[in-house]
């Protein structure tokens, strides 16, 4: 599926409301942004996960996951992330894994983590991550887990 590279792209779904559906798939294609899915929020209200892997995209903007409330899983694995900003993910209270692997991240904001209380898991492997700062999992009390091979760490500096 080819969705283009335009920032307001947006996905329409044109089936009937199904509550049954858990997760949001967008796997292999071509598109810069990560597209407008509120319209699949609106119809699938229990969803808990969004797999956007693959896709080529190399921006993630807040206002796109702001209306992802219920979201307690959510793969952007294998695309093209240099650089995400300290509130992309800030609205996501209920996320428990996040898989960034496989981007081109150079650095994580001290704040992207800041407000995912519930965070359990992080896949950081294969980007490009130098430093781990003190503050990036500092309030994630529930954190277990965090893939960080292949990358070309230097310093790790984390208080658990």
């Amino acid at each position: 599926m080819h969705l283009g590279n335009e920032a307001n792209c947006k996905i329409i779904f044109e089936d009937d409301h199904d509550s049954g559906i858990f997760t949001l798939s967008l796997l292999g294609g071509s598109m810069e942004y990560l597209p407008d899915l509120s319209q699949g929020v609106d119809k699938f209200q229990n969803y808990k996960r969004l797999d956007a892997g693959f896709l080529g995209i190399r921006h993630v903007e807040r206002k796109k996951l702001n209306i992802l409330k219920n979201l307690q899983w959510i793969s952007l694995f294998g695309n093209k992330i240099e650089d995400l900003e300290g509130d992309t993910f800030a609205d996501l209270t209920k996320v428990v894994k996040i898989l960034l692997a496989s981007n081109q991240l150079k650095n994580l904001h001290k704040d992207l983590f800041k407000n995912n209380v519930k965070l359990e898991e992080v896949w950081l492997q294969d980007n490009q991550l130098e430093v781990f700062s003190r503050q990036t999992f500092q309030n994630n009390f529930e954190l277990k887990t965090v893939y960080a091979a292949g990358n070309k760490l230097k310093k790790i500096n984390i208080n658990f």
